[in-house]
Formats: structure tokens, sequence, C-alpha cells
């Protein structure tokens, strides 16, 4: 079964979001942030931290959280740093998900943080959709291919790369990481180990 494209359920989650009023997008860390005046309803988390997921972070309450998660594991989860609060993550990417459920958890999350003059209000047309930061894959793969051309000389390293990133270690220290488009920055970088005080520019 071919993976959904992140492209393609972004798109279906901004149909969803913008059908409320007041709601605006924005990158948060990174992510596509959906809010009003500022106040989060939704966050879109693809491949978050190298997990290979497309999921909808809403925000939500413990009680909602609780029964969702227990109800459905394999569709909701706790999602992190934001999950003490009560949100809920909802994965986008399984045959399981209830796209209708999801729309009704964004409007409860829209309901509990617009004022009260955009509850009745009407939405406006969705806005064009941002064009966000993207990397040349060439690039990334020449990269790669010369860290582990100088990384292989270098004795005891190991190379992970189920984290996002591809990382080096020695002895199980990391040393140095191969970056890709992180938080959406348009930009291939290395991440070097240094000595306190001691800059690097490259």
């Amino acid at each position: 079964m071919t993976a959904p494209d992140p492209d393609a359920l972004l798109a279906r989650v901004r149909q969803i979001c913008f059908d409320y009023a007041g709601v605006e997008e924005k990158l948060s860390h990174g992510a596509p942030f959906f809010h009003v005046k500022d106040r989060g309803i939704a966050t879109f988390a693809s491949a978050h931290h190298g997990d290979g997921h497309a999921a909808l972070w809403s925000k939500s309450t413990r009680d909602a959280q609780e029964r969702l998660v227990k109800a459905e594991p394999a569709v909701y989860f706790v999602p992190p740093y934001v999950g003490v609060s009560g949100w809920v993550g909802v994965r986008l990417d399984v045959s399981a998900t209830d796209f209708e459920a999801l729309a009704i958890l964004v409007e409860e999350a829209w309901r509990s943080v617009a004022p009260k003059r955009l509850l009745d209000a009407a939405p406006g047309p969705p806005p064009k959709a941002p064009v966000y930061p993207t990397t040349d894959p060439e690039r990334v793969k020449e990269a790669r291919v010369r860290l582990d051309a100088i990384t292989a000389t270098l004795p005891h390293t190991t190379v992970d790369a189920a984290s996002g990133r591809v990382v080096f270690r020695a002895a199980k220290r990391p040393y140095a990481y191969l970056v890709d488009n992180e938080h959406r920055s348009g930009v291939v970088a290395v991440y070097v180990r240094a000595e306190d005080g001691e800059a690097l520019t490259s």
C-alpha cells in the first residue's frame, strides 16, 4: 500500500481548518501551525523527529485526550510538548482515521479560542497555501556521500539515520549531524561538535 502524500494530507487539513472564521496559518518550530490571533488550534506534524508519520496535533482537553487514546490507540496518541496540556495527536496516514471526527476536534479547538464575534461569523475564502522552503535532494545525497567518506577514516564511527537527522557517533557519543531542511529552514547543514569557545563557519 502506498503511503499517503504528506502534501495532500496537509491540503486536507487546511480545508478543515479554514472552514472556521479567523483561522490563520504560520510556521511554528518548523511545522504548519493553525491559530486564531496566535492562540493555537492545531499543528500539522510530518515525520516529526523522523518518526515517519503524518499527524495533526489538535488542541483538546485531558479528558478527551484520555478517552480517544484509550479507545483507538492506532489513531490517537499523546503528542510531545503539548500533550501535557491536553492536546491530542491524530494519525493521518492510517486507514482507520475518521476525517469527520477530526473536523469535529478542530471545531471544538476553534470554539475554545475564538472570540465571541467570530463564533457566528462566516469564514472567508481560504488563503493561498504558503510555499515553505525545500532543499535539493541531490545536494543532500552529495553531502551524505562526502560525510560518509570523511567519517569512514575515523575509528569507531557509527551512523544512525533513524531520528530524522543523520548522526555520526564515536563510542556512542555524537560528534556530527547532517540535517536536511530542519524546521523547514531550506538549509542543508552539518553540525559538528566543537570545544568550548571554538567557532566553526562553513
